[in-house]
């Protein structure tokens, strides 16, 4: 996948479905931005990382998601993915918690950066990422603050909530309903069985263990 495939592909991270009665509804995702419109990333690392500090917050955003390109190398600019959590513009930090998820367990040094994104970042879609790459990246000490955020109702698919369980069945390998599936049945409230199990586990046994 070229790196313009992947910006339009993550904008749309957190367009999850519901199913009422058997039936997928999909979430409507965020319109993708037009390809013209896009600066073309640098060709090397070092520059890459340059430009994720640019005064062009196009510039900033294409040139974290060409990271992935260097695979592991990638874990070099940790530090400022970290400082782009905190950008002006949200589809920085988009970027920059998905780059981090794709880096896995190497990106452990920037689970508080991810944590601080989940809980207080303003846009929901930044903090369902953070969760999701929290759950990639496996560290157990993010679970708790995973949990905090199982009560987060935001709009009719609940996307933060699905996220943070989701994350949390990953980490701890518990069997959530739904944890397996893109497709989330409902309860009569409408709120997703999945978040239910992981509000149920946390309760009884999770918030015991010593994270």
């Amino acid at each position: 996948m070229n790196w313009i495939a992947q910006v339009l592909a993550v904008s749309c991270i957190g367009s999850l479905a519901v199913s009422c009665g058997g039936a997928p509804i999909a979430a409507t995702p965020t319109p993708p931005s037009e390809e013209a419109d896009m600066p073309t990333p640098a060709s090397t690392l070092a520059q890459l990382m340059l430009d994720m500090s640019s005064e062009d917050p196009a510039v900033r955003l294409v040139s974290t998601y060409a990271l992935e390109r260097y695979g592991e190398g990638a874990v070099v600019a940790i530090p400022q993915l970290a400082v782009n959590l905190k950008d002006v513009d949200f589809d920085v930090r988009l970027a920059a918690a998905y780059v981090l998820g794709t880096l896995g367990p190497m990106a452990k040094a920037s689970v508080p950066d991810l944590v601080g994104a989940l809980q207080t970042d303003t846009y929901f879609r930044v903090r369902a990422g953070a969760a999701e790459s929290l759950g990639i990246i496996g560290d157990l000490s993010a679970v708790p603050a995973l949990a905090q955020c199982l009560l987060d109702d935001y709009g009719p698919s609940h996307r933060v909530a699905i996220a943070c369980a989701h994350s949390i069945a990953t980490i701890t390998g518990e069997r959530f309903r739904d944890s397996d599936s893109s497709v989330y049945q409902l309860d009569d409230a409408g709120l997703p069985l999945l978040v239910l199990d992981a509000r149920q586990w946390w309760e009884t046994s999770g918030r015991f263990m010593d994270w």
